[in-house]
């Protein structure tokens, strides 16, 4: 993160912005714009941005409406598919800078590589009415803590301390996604409709990832899959949303007769997937440490949160490599989050709920996904089916 230079004339704007942030009245907060700008997609990292809406909404009160404006048009459909049905939203759209009306928000959360053009922006259209006192939305930079760290960050202005202290004491909260009731009959049929029999239960494999290193070798995922296919009254449902052809490279390792038990769902929106994961009769989802699972995991943690007993969860296992793990999943309690450690020269299998509070938080002795055995994940699968 680095600080932005600025011009004398947009200096001046700016000390009376930060002035507005240090004079605003909380109680005065009816609006609030979350001004986002992501070059890139992922994801599990949206799925927990879009779950602080939750804790928002709570540091602001129901009384404020929270808007979202998302700069990087390539991305909206994905936004909108973790906006829909998020009771925290007001709205979600997708204008350029110019094309907002900032004069309909009292608070602006920022979050952006580069501040300085949201600074350029106010001055060039409210400069005069900033320097006499008429405009005084309040700006907040929350760029370089939400921002994937793939690129340097240039802040102008300032985080939001109330709301960041706030935020601190409660983001150890299970995230949550919130599924329609016709969104999960949607997923019912649909899976009837591809030969999910009544009673029959479904077993989602995820076998994809934004990044190779954090997959099972495939032999080793397939000898796992081989046994998931021999218990019985099952489907295995595999995920090809980008219509890639998985149909037909299953079926050169598995053979006809395998695949019937298989159910490839081709070309699914990612709103289309998430009910096809809270359908009823997913029984377990299994899959790397990536976005998918922490949909599944969102989505069952408001189930819970909404009365369902715990043990009418699906089975949910993830398997990490050598990386913070405790970052991505120490706030998901319904995931058997998998690791290998180097403990006295032996690899073992553990889960990081296992672990001691130091032994979470410290890596150094974690393994890769290729060191993973299908021995292994088979035996623990044994002992949770």
């Amino acid at each position: 993160m680095v600080i932005a230079t600025l011009d004398d004339q947009y200096q001046q704007t700016l000390h009376l912005l930060l002035k507005h942030n240090q004079e605003l009245k909380e109680t005065a907060i009816k609006r609030v714009l979350v001004l986002y700008e992501e070059e890139n997609f992922f994801i599990g990292d949206t799925c927990i941005l879009f779950d602080r809406f939750r804790l928002c909404k709570r540091f602001f009160g129901e009384h404020v409406t929270i808007d979202m404006n998302c700069l990087n048009k390539k991305y909206t459909t994905l936004y909108q598919a973790f906006a829909r049905n998020n009771p925290h939203i007001n709205k979600i759209y997708n204008l350029d800078y110019a094309e907002v009306d900032f004069e309909q928000y009292e608070v602006v959360i920022y979050i952006a590589y580069n501040e300085a053009v949201l600074l350029k922006e106010l001055h060039t259209r409210y400069a005069d009415r900033i320097h006499n006192g008429q405009f005084k939305v309040a700006v907040f930079s929350f760029s370089a803590l939400l921002l994937a760290p793939r690129r340097e960050v240039e802040t102008v202005f300032y985080p939001y301390e109330a709301l960041l202290d706030f935020l601190q004491g409660v983001l150890g909260e299970p995230h949550e996604l919130y599924l329609e009731p016709a969104e999960r009959e949607w997923g019912n049929t649909w899976l009837r409709e591809h030969h999910l029999q009544e009673g029959e239960r479904l077993f989602i494999l995820l076998d994809s990832s934004s990044s190779r290193e954090k997959l099972w070798p495939l032999d080793v995922y397939f000898e796992i899959l081989l046994y998931v296919l021999k218990q019985e009254n099952i489907k295995v449902l595999i995920f090809d949303e980008n219509n890639m052809g998985k149909e037909d490279f299953y079926k050169k390792w598995l053979g006809s007769k395998l695949m019937k038990k298989i159910i490839v769902a081709k070309g699914l929106t990612l709103r289309e997937a998430m009910p096809i994961l809270g359908a009823d009769n997913t029984r377990f989802i299994l899959g790397p440490c990536t976005g998918m699972v922490h949909c599944a995991s969102a989505i069952y943690n408001n189930d819970v949160s909404n009365g369902k007993p715990v043990e009418q969860v699906p089975l949910m296992i993830t398997y990490t490599g050598k990386w913070d793990a405790d970052s991505w999943w120490g706030n998901a309690p319904l995931i058997n989050c998998l690791l290998l450690r180097r403990e006295e020269g032996d690899i073992r299998l553990t889960t990081l709920s296992a672990l001691d509070p130091a032994a979470r938080t410290n890596y150094d002795d974690r393994l890769g996904c290729n060191d993973y055995s299908a021995g292994m994940i088979i035996n623990y699968i044994k002992t949770k089916l």
